[in-house]
């Protein structure tokens, strides 16, 4: 079965893309963020596309970019901290 959204790039984002959109930024993957969500994978999927198109963004990683550049998501410091020190610690493990 296909699924078909229609998405207009101006709409903003929804309160459910956006928990999906925290989620990602602190690391889970699509499985991680559906059983967070008591939601299927397909869902997860669904919902990463339109933000993709509202964001106007291609990947998983300028969405993240761009969430954060343009502050449309809150963070608390300890997610904060939680996301900075998870690229710290992947930085010096590649040394």
């Amino acid at each position: 079965m296909n699924t078909f959204i229609q998405i207009n790039e101006n709409q903003k984002p929804t309160q459910r893309e956006m928990e999906v959109l925290k989620l990602l930024l602190l690391g889970l993957n699509n499985k991680q963020i559906a059983k967070t969500l008591f939601i299927t994978t397909h869902t997860i999927k669904v919902h990463v596309a339109s933000l993709l198109l509202k964001l106007k963004v291609s990947n998983r990683l300028q969405l993240a970019v761009v969430a954060l550049k343009r502050d449309i998501i809150d963070l608390t410091e300890e997610e904060i901290l939680k996301i900075c020190s998870r690229k710290v610690y992947r930085n010096f493990k590649s040394l």
